[in-house]
């Protein structure tokens, strides 16, 4: 695979009903370079705001979900800048979740009012 220069984005999954699983690689503020981050949100009963998020992954994700073994793998770069083969790498693994679970994507942060479009659309609200 060519390597390629890393792009700022912001993916939200829908792992379950109202489980969603956030993979983002971006600058924050005034730092030089982009990190990678990953977290979890459970969005409460009314979708109005969530229960939980955050630093929540090991509480929220399923131990057998492909959201999971993702997190696993890539927990040690978090909040760190990865190099070319490590992103690449990333893109590869990312790429499997984006066939397995409904998601959005942006260049920009994404909003709460979108992740909750994601989970009424998903599969599991239907």
């Amino acid at each position: 695979m060519e390597s390629q220069e890393p792009k700022t984005f912001f993916i939200a999954f829908q792992v379950t009903k109202k489980h969603i699983f956030e993979v983002n690689y971006y600058r924050l503020g005034s730092n030089k370079d982009k990190n990678f981050h990953t977290s979890a949100n459970l969005l409460n009963h009314g979708r109005t705001d969530f229960n939980q998020c955050g630093q929540v992954q090991e509480s929220l994700l399923n131990k057998n979900t492909a959201a999971y073994r993702f997190y696993k793998k890539w927990d040690i770069l978090h909040c760190s800048v990865m190099n070319n083969d490590q992103y690449n790498e990333m893109l590869i693994d990312l790429d499997k979740l984006k066939r397995r679970y409904d998601f959005i994507e942006s260049e920009n942060d994404i909003n709460f009012s979108d992740i909750v479009k994601l989970d009424r659309a998903g599969k599991f609200s239907k």
